[in-house]
């Protein structure tokens, strides 16, 4: 007959237990911190996102409201030089450069504004 200690053989099953809880709860607690941790994430990116988009807005309407609006008067002032024919030229090509810039090229919005810049230098290169 085998001497066998119940005793001791409940006690191993209750630690083989007690090790898969703390295991499971291992695995738990890293779960949920990944999964907060990407959570975090998500929100993070789209603050960016709503923070480019605004600068983006802001750049554009300032660049709108200087040269329609204040440009001028700051040239009429005597503030600022005139802008000279070298200067629409050196703006042009420029200009020419970021739309062979194919960097950006699978978003419709610079697809469309690529479009927009190459009418405006068809226009300028019909009045050359």
């Amino acid at each position: 007959m085998i001497n066998r200690d119940p005793l001791g053989e409940i006690c191993e099953e209750i630690l083989e237990t007690l090790t898969y809880v703390a295991k499971f709860s291992e695995l738990s607690l890293q779960y949920a911190y990944l999964h907060m941790k990407y959570a975090l994430e998500k929100v993070g990116l789209a603050l960016r996102r709503a923070h480019n988009e605004a600068l983006f807005f802001f750049q554009r309407t300032w660049n709108h409201l200087y040269w329609k609006h204040i440009h001028i008067h700051l040239y009429m002032c005597g503030l600022v030089p005139a802008i000279t024919d070298e200067d629409i030229a050196n703006m042009c090509n420029r200009l020419r450069l970021k739309i062979a810039d194919t960097q950006y090229d699978n978003y419709p919005g610079v697809l469309e504004s690529k479009a927009q810049a190459r009418a405006l230098l068809d226009i300028y290169d019909k009045k050359s």
